[in-house]
């Protein structure tokens, strides 16, 4: 049995529930269902029972819980002495990202790292996709979860995005399937991070629109708030509609705009970056159950 799956196990056997498991662990609650699912086809029982309720350790499940937290409780204390011992990763690490929803997950994953490595400091900023590229280019940054951007830099795809657009809940707009990119042309606007390589004005640059601004800001919850108090649309990717505030409602553009997501890194990561990389890497296979390969040097407009 793999430990990543052991915890898993032992987590919603705990809490009861595989969404508490996956906030305790990091994981989505389909990563969690998928470890347990690949720990019973291994054991060849059922570990857990599910119900309305949440989940409960089968009969067989609870004669294995004392030894697998025996087995975890071990682990911890051999890596940690280890760590100690073998001169272990030290250092500090910074990373970035664009999407404010990763933060959540992102922050999972430091905390697990940091119980591997506890020499090792790691620092976490957000801001646009460009901004954090140009940061990575100065060495301010070991790597950055970022829409695609052209360069030389090593690009890792982890998952495919969407632009969407950002409208009054309520409003005639709201009962759209979808709004044209050209609306932004007439409608009032309110515009996040003006003036920067964002992949809101990828779009207008492409289909040669220039929005109507008439608002802008700097945060995307500001701006959401501007939607919902009926001030204009507004713009986002569609991994932050977690984001969406009351009165908000996210919808598709017209043409639909894909965006490609991953992490930008150099390829003169310090020991400590790249141990968190691969962990991150790892980590994101296990819950989302997919990561592309590296493709080596970005190019192309998204």
């Amino acid at each position: 049995m793999e430990t990543e799956k052991i915890r898993a196990l032992v987590a919603a056997a705990d809490t009861g529930s595989l969404s508490a498991a996956a906030s305790k662990l990091g994981y989505s609650p389909s990563g969690i269902s998928r470890m347990i699912s690949q720990l019973e086809s291994q054991t060849g029982y059922p570990l857990l029972v599910r119900h309305h309720n949440g989940v409960i350790p089968s009969d067989s499940c609870q004669i294995l819980l004392p030894a697998l937290r025996q087995l975890l409780h071990d682990e911890d204390q051999i890596l940690q002495m280890s760590a100690s011992i073998s001169g272990a990763v030290v250092g500090q690490i910074t990373i970035g990202t664009s999407f404010p929803s990763s933060y959540w997950r992102l922050s999972e994953y430091v905390a697990r790292f940091g119980k591997l490595h506890p020499g090792v400091t790691i620092r976490m900023k957000g801001n646009y996709s460009s901004a954090l590229l140009r940061e990575l280019n100065e060495h301010k940054l070991d790597f950055c979860l970022i829409s695609k951007r052209e360069g030389s830099h090593r690009w890792i795809p982890l998952f495919k995005d969407e632009v969407s657009a950002l409208v009054q809940t309520g409003s005639s707009l709201a009962s759209m399937k979808r709004i044209p990119v050209t609306m932004y042309e007439t409608q009032p606007f309110i515009e996040i991070y003006p003036g920067a390589d964002i992949d809101n004005n990828r779009v207008f640059e492409h289909y040669g629109i220039t929005p109507n601004t008439t608002y802008t800001t700097y945060d995307i919850r500001a701006n959401m708030a501007m939607v919902s108090a009926g001030l204009g649309i507004g713009m986002c990717n569609k991994t932050d509609s977690s984001e969406t505030v009351e009165g908000v409602t996210l919808l598709p553009l017209d043409p639909p705009q894909i965006i490609e997501a991953g992490i930008a890194c150099l390829g003169d990561l310090s020991p400590a970056g790249k141990a968190f990389l691969e962990f991150v890497l790892k980590s994101w296979e296990k819950e989302d159950g997919v990561y592309s390969q590296d493709s080596g040097s970005s190019s192309g407009k998204k």
